[in-house]
């Protein structure tokens, strides 16, 4: 009888680590990828998301990777105070450690623009849409579409 009673709270441990009920069970670091490829308006949202995201869970390792419409709002307007806001809030994420703005090479090509006009910070990378996938795959990223 006693080893069945302990065989029974072995696979209730189990389960229970198994659900995450248990406090035994480390928390796994959050991985948050958001993408944005339709504009301003989706790069506002995006950026009040990761905000909330890093209130929520400030260990959160969040990327956010932009291609097409979506590489504007990283690029740098003389006069635009939509350009200087979204150039404070990019930074501001950049200084907490825990956020990489990563732009389509491919989509700086065909629109002829030069990566130095991207804000200080902003990775280019070779493929928007192969480091959307890549994140996901490889590296266990939760994909948010904002």
């Amino acid at each position: 009888m006693k080893i069945f009673r302990r065989m029974i709270l072995g696979a209730l441990l189990c389960v229970g680590l198994a659900l995450g009920l248990c406090p035994l069970q480390a928390a796994a670091q959050t991985r948050a990828l958001y993408h944005v490829g339709e504009g301003d308006e989706q790069a506002k949202r995006a950026l009040l998301f990761i905000n909330n995201h890093l209130q929520s869970d400030p260990a959160a390792e969040i990327a956010l990777v932009a291609h097409a419409d979506g590489v504007q709002f990283l690029l740098h307007k003389a006069g635009s105070e939509t350009s200087a806001d979204f150039a404070k809030a990019v930074s501001a994420l950049l200084k907490t450690g825990r956020v990489k703005f990563m732009a389509c090479g491919i989509t700086l090509a065909n629109r002829g623009i030069d990566a130095k006009n991207l804000f200080e910070g902003v990775a280019v990378v070779r493929s928007g849409v192969l480091t959307l996938a890549d994140l996901q795959n490889s590296r266990q990223f939760a994909y948010i579409r904002p």
